[in-house]
């Protein structure tokens, strides 16, 4: 029984013994966990600063460069955006230098409303003013009587040195985009990009955006409650921008004073630099090239080859804007807008978008060569016209006649002789062939075509109008001459033996019914009744030939001379002449009892 006792009591002991231990853990743990909160308290708390070396430290590399960094990459973003929108420039009233009570609507600049906001886009592309060799008087334009495929050639011998970015510019265009870079600083821009005056350039604006903002977004006042001193703005920060294909660099100088209890204050400049992933010298550089090639070859279409410039990149794309201002003033109420988009480079979130204003250019209609007929091998006017607009437009073609006024190329029409001076380019009147439906027709798929006949042969002066969409338009004056070599031919004896279907062995007095008949079935459209043979036609055609068309009337009873003039004002009466070289007429009313003259003179 004793030791049984023992034994309990130890047990006792030993589960005391164990408890005890077990309050000695607890309470390390809690000492320790104590400890540790104490500790983190203190280190969050924040450390007053007292030396001159830890506040520039701050300055240099800490929060407060931190903050500062973050307001110059804010403001860089402010100036990209309203760069990009306004076409390179930062106006006075956006907090820019460019003063907008300076610069012109139409001619500086184009109003452009988007979501309700207004943008004043800078133009990027007008016509050329510095190469003296264009033309813009119509019909002269762009270069009197040269094929457009020539122009190239023309410009490189005439304007290449007519500045020192005429090499960039061609017949059709003036690249009037901002400079990106001034020349007096080492950039990674091309030659083409940079300018010789340093407030015009977009690097400038830039700069100067950025200087002119950070003070206003940066605050010191959340870092002087830890420090010993007081930081202020000592001077005006000054910025440079290096402008890459891929980045922008901001290189910033920012004067600094510190100010301490007790002590002189201290002035430091602080240098920041903030890299910026926006490729605004990619975008510059392919809008330019694309403006340059617009500028050079007429038919190169701005909205569907630009990724053949060599600047174009993955990201880039490019869009039209027509007519964004339609209540402007005339011309430029026609002018364009071209958007690039990167969707490499993020502004505020958004792709990066840079406009730019086209002025909308006149057209150029290819040098259409006089044309001469002859209708022994063709009967039809046929030529392919070529016209561009320089804005990509589709081109209306109208035809216009200069001479002789009648209501088609062939047919039946009323004989009105017309005044010859030139009319307007819109003035269109009753000319030969001016209302003839198959050419109004052909017109707009480029194709000058009709059939003509001998009622057509003669010289024609005609003009073709090239119009584009906004009422612009280009044109040329040609000739058309129209002939028949058979009618130099002589009537043949048989010819005149067998060109009769009356039976009547005297050719003399069938000349008129022949002539009549033919010249009535051509009007009508029908059968030549008393034609039997291409011999008889090609004897008949010189006779009755007059060069007018006229209404005719059946005269195949007509068997004198009086009887012909009274009936037919434009019957020829026609017998041989004893030699058979000559033949005798009368022709209208005129009374001539015999007129010897050649037989081809008829024609």
């Amino acid at each position: 029984m004793l030791k049984m006792n023992l034994k309990i009591n130890k047990n006792k002991r030993a589960q005391k013994k164990a408890q005890i231990t077990l309050f000695v853990i607890f309470g390390l743990i809690l000492l320790i966990v104590f400890i540790v909160l104490l500790l983190i308290r203190k280190s969050a708390e924040p450390k007053t600063m007292t030396g001159v070396d830890e506040i520039l430290n701050e300055i240099k590399t800490g929060s407060v460069k931190n903050h500062i960094v973050s307001c110059i990459s804010e403001t860089a973003m402010d100036a990209l955006e309203k760069i990009g929108a306004n076409g390179g420039l930062i106006y006075s009233f956006e907090g820019g230098t460019t003063l907008f009570q300076d610069v012109v609507v139409g001619e500086d600049y184009l109003n452009y409303t988007y979501l309700d906001n207004p943008y004043f886009v800078a133009y990027g592309l007008k016509k050329n003013q510095l190469c003296s060799q264009i033309n813009y008087d119509v019909p002269d334009y762009p270069y009197l009587d040269k094929l457009l495929s020539l122009l190239p050639g023309i410009y490189s011998s005439n304007c290449l040195y007519d500045s020192f970015y005429s090499a960039y510019d061609g017949f059709y265009g003036q690249n009037d985009m901002r400079k990106l870079c001034y020349a007096a600083r080492d950039s990674s821009c091309e030659g083409f990009a940079k300018g010789a005056v340093i407030g015009f350039t977009i690097q400038k604006q830039l700069e100067d955006f950025v200087s002119r903002k950070i003070p206003i977004c940066t605050n010191f006042s959340a870092f002087t409650e830890r420090m010993s001193a007081e930081i202020t703005i000592a001077g005006d920060p000054k910025t440079e921008a290096i402008i890459h294909d891929s980045e922008i660099i901001l290189l910033v100088e920012y004067p600094v004073k510190i100010t301490f209890e007790n002590q002189e204050p201290i002035t430091e400049i602080i240098n920041y630099q903030v890299n910026i992933d926006v490729r605004l010298g990619r975008i510059y550089n392919f809008l330019y090239n694309v403006f340059s090639l617009d500028s050079k070859k007429i038919e190169f279409n701005l909205d569907e080859e630009f990724i053949s410039s060599s600047f174009w990149n993955n990201g880039l794309e490019l869009r039209r804007i027509k007519d964004p201002c339609p209540l402007c003033d005339y011309p430029f109420n026609h002018d364009d807008i071209i958007e690039v988009i990167d969707r490499k480079s993020k502004v505020k979130g958004r792709a990066f978008l840079f406009r730019s204003a086209v002025e909308n250019r006149r057209p150029a209609l290819d040098k259409i060569d006089n044309l001469t007929i002859d209708l022994e091998s063709s009967r039809f006017i046929n030529i392919d016209l070529s016209s561009y607009d320089p804005d990509d437009t589709d081109m209306t073609y109208y035809f216009l006649s200069l001479g002789v006024g009648r209501d088609e190329c062939t047919g039946t029409g009323s004989f009105t002789p017309t005044p010859t001076p030139t009319p307007s380019p819109y003035s269109f009147g009753q000319g030969w062939c001016e209302q003839d439906p198959r050419i109004q027709s052909s017109l707009p798929y480029a194709k000058l075509w009709a059939p003509v006949t001998k009622y057509d042969v003669g010289d024609h002066e005609v003009r073709v109008l090239a119009l584009d969409d906004s009422g612009m338009f280009d044109y040329q004056t040609f000739q058309i001459k129209i002939f028949d070599s058979r009618y130099t031919k002589s009537p043949r004896q048989s010819c005149i033996g067998n060109c009769t279907s009356d039976g009547n062995s005297n050719c003399a007095s069938g000349w008129c019914t022949i002539a009549a008949n033919e010249c009535n079935s051509e009007c009508l459209g029908g059968e030549y009744s008393y034609v039997s043979t291409s011999t008889c036609t090609e004897c008949v055609s010189p006779i009755v030939y007059s060069g007018k068309r006229h209404d005719h009337v059946d005269c195949s009873s007509i068997s004198d001379k009086n009887t012909c003039i009274s009936k037919m004002t434009d019957c020829f009466w026609i017998r041989e002449n004893i030699s058979n070289t000559y033949i005798e007429s009368c022709y209208n009313d005129i009374a001539l009892d015999t007129v010897k003259l050649p037989a081809y003179i008829l024609t």
